[in-house]
């Protein structure tokens, strides 16, 4: 398998100066300011742990047969001058960084299980940049050393500006490869020449051939779990079947369910497993969430309510940003509707329906503060990493608890505080998993929602016989890319079975009725949600077979 070499460094137009790179035996009365970087390893100033009461401090568990003591300082390791601005704003590594870059630089392939927004971009990134430095210099029409495979054109976009600033002032190529941009730009970058992709696995699948992907040393799936559970396993295997098998590959989670242990087996050589935290699904200690009863108020009265404390939260600073995550596409552009005509407060819409140029857009505004609300989906808000959020809005509860956890983990990032609101009545689903949830993390439990759990119908997991698993793949054709129980499939039948009761018996029948009826129930004796097309499905079709069909009058059919 092949390592980083940190002792025979590249230097290419005086990038790297060379020098011994190994791992410096620190003397722990050694000075080290790391008393301010957001999540950073330790919060005393001055004083450097054993490895085992760092790894105490900070709930990391370590298995495999390498187990290297932590960095945690920057200065625990020689990294070229040339890469040394990265850490300018920072004074120590995040706890992900500081336990898995020993491991990384050892050469070792790694499953990294820890929280969003803990800093595992640069976990990846800075080792995968070190490999690249590593080799001679190469020129036109180069083939890719690295690859990095994420969930979502958002955390793509994402990764690649953390790599586009730590590559300043090299020679270092990369390309970032989504759907949404066209596929003929994408492709002459990649005729030119790059060291590194990033991209999501459809768009890769579309554009790599296997004479680029015959020189990749270096492997990184990140958001696993995410990857997984819309969908993209197919994709991911028939990519990873093209790459070297003597290459390092790393793989990032923050879930452990058995379907991403089973990837990691498949495609990972001995590799060092870390775990930042409890595997156990649990939410960020750092949110506080308020889960309110709207069992007896009308729509416009929860707009009313939700309103009062989206404007509460902005008006604390003047660098707050808020989320509201919508269950359907229409309820986003409702809301964005209410919010302008009624309150003369303009809002972001980020969903599936959007224009990528529009997503880009309206992504712009929000991170730079002009426009403070942004109202998305699920599915187009994966992976975003926005700092400021200050607080997060479930205008409807998610379909399965695992999308809850994700939405909470938009605020509350990098060590900050957030809150988080769940507007729910006695027939929302999951809320026996809500409990759960707020339990682990030492929450307030409101009298109501014990009661109403005791009722609730639990969603399957999004990795459960059937729910919002990767079994369906990216679904059939015959409901086009909506999101209806199929296309993000289900383990247990997913697309194809609600297709066969749902999906085709909505636009054969024509019928809103009769293809309603068709496709909810069909869903709903499966599993409830049998993915999103279960719960959706039966609204006209869902987004792909509404579109497709007769009844692409009814709201429902762009849900999604």
């Amino acid at each position: 398998m092949p390592s980083t070499n940190t002792s025979n460094k590249r230097k290419f137009d005086d990038e790297v100066e060379p020098s011994s790179k190994k791992i410096k035996v620190v003397n722990k009365e050694q000075d080290s300011d790391n008393s301010d970087q957001e999540n950073s390893t330790s919060n005393d100033k001055d004083i450097i742990l054993s490895p085992a009461d760092w790894r105490k401090k900070n709930n990391v568990s370590i298995e495999g047969t390498f187990q290297p003591d932590p960095f945690q300082k920057f200065t625990d390791y020689e990294f070229p001058k040339i890469f040394q601005h990265i850490f300018a704003s920072f004074t120590s590594p995040t706890v992900i960084q500081g336990q898995s870059w020993p491991i990384i630089l050892g050469g070792h392939d790694l499953v990294g299980l820890a929280a969003t927004g803990s800093g595992k971009t640069l976990s990846f990134l800075l080792p995968a940049l070190l490999k690249i430095i590593s080799v001679p210099k190469r020129g036109y029409g180069a083939t890719p050393l690295a690859l990095v495979m994420a969930p979502t054109r958002e955390l793509a976009q994402q990764i690649e500006e953390v790599c586009k600033t730590s590559v300043r002032g090299t020679s270092i190529r990369n390309l970032c490869a989504y759907g949404g941009l066209g596929k003929l730009d994408q492709s002459r970058i990649l005729r030119n020449g790059v060291d590194i992709i990033i991209g999501t696995p459809g768009r890769l699948n579309d554009l790599l051939r296997s004479h680029h992907l015959a020189t990749v040393q270096y492997l990184v799936l990140d958001e696993a779990d995410r990857m997984l559970d819309m969908g993209f396993l197919p994709q991911i295997e028939a990519l990873i079947d093209q790459i070297p098998s003597e290459r390092q590959t790393l793989m990032f989670s923050a879930t452990w369910p058995k379907e991403v242990k089973q990837l990691s087996t498949k495609f990972l050589k001995n590799p060092i497993k870390i775990t930042v935290g409890n595997t156990e699904l649990t939410g960020n200690i750092n949110v506080t969430q308020h889960v309110i009863n709207v069992n007896d108020l009308t729509e416009s009265q929860k707009d009313e309510m939700i309103y009062e404390h989206m404007n509460k939260t902005l008006s604390e600073s003047a660098d707050s940003l808020v989320i509201v995550f919508c269950n359907e596409k229409y309820r986003c552009d409702d809301l964005q509707h209410f919010l302008k005509i009624a309150k003369g407060q303009n809002s972001i819409v980020l969903h599936s329906g959007k224009e990528q140029r529009e997503r880009e857009q309206g992504l712009r505004l929000f991170r730079t503060h002009k426009i403070p609300i942004l109202i998305a989906t699920d599915v187009a808000a994966r992976g975003l990493d926005i700092p400021n959020v200050k607080a997060v809005f479930n205008y409807g509860f998610p379909n399965n608890i695992e999308d809850y956890v994700h939405r909470i983990g938009r605020t509350g990032r990098a060590g900050k505080t957030g809150d988080a609101y769940s507007y729910v009545s006695n027939a929302t689903t999951n809320l026996g998993d809500l409990v759960k949830i707020l339990q682990r993390t030492k929450q307030e439990i409101p009298e109501f929602l014990e009661k109403y759990s005791r009722n609730s119908r639990q969603g399957r997991s999004r990795y459960g016989g059937g729910g919002r698993g990767f079994g369906g793949g990216r679904g059939g054709r015959g409901g086009g890319r909506g999101f209806g129980g199929g296309n993000r499939g289900g383990n247990g039948g997913g697309f194809n079975n609600n297709n066969g009761g749902g999906f085709n018996n909505n636009n054969g029948g024509g019928d809103y009725n009769n293809g309603g009826n068709g496709g909810y129930s069909h869903g709903s004796n499966n599993n409830r949600s049998g993915g999103y097309g279960g719960n959706r499905g039966g609204n006209g079709g869902g987004y792909g077979g509404g579109r497709g069909g007769n009844n692409n009058s009814f709201k429902g059919n762009n849900s999604w």
